[in-house]
């Protein structure tokens, strides 16, 4: 009995997904109706990359090996990312 293997490459299309970070805040409805301070304690969120910014980790290391290790040029980025339904600017990827 012999095998034959016969391999193939295959192209997994790029996904982007939107990552919603939710944390809720409870607090004590008597307190609030009696005026009470009572300290909420909350859970704290995960910190973004840059302050302000939807950035992920992964986006920004896929547009600086984009941009830098394939040498592909920001506004031909910015298609590629209209093409997956996404608007982001070269400008908003250069800052």
């Amino acid at each position: 009995m012999s095998t034959e293997v016969r391999q193939e490459l295959k192209v997994i299309p790029a996904q982007v997904k939107v990552v919603k970070h939710v944390r809720y805040v409870y607090s004590c409805r008597r307190c609030e109706r009696e005026e009470i301070t009572t300290p909420v304690i909350t859970a704290p969120i995960p910190a973004p990359l840059l302050p302000g910014s939807p950035v992920s980790p992964s986006l920004m290391a896929y547009i600086m090996t984009q941009k830098y290790g394939a040498g592909l040029p920001l506004y031909r980025q910015e298609q590629q990312f209209k093409g997956l339904g996404i608007d982001l600017s070269q400008q908003t990827m250069a800052n």
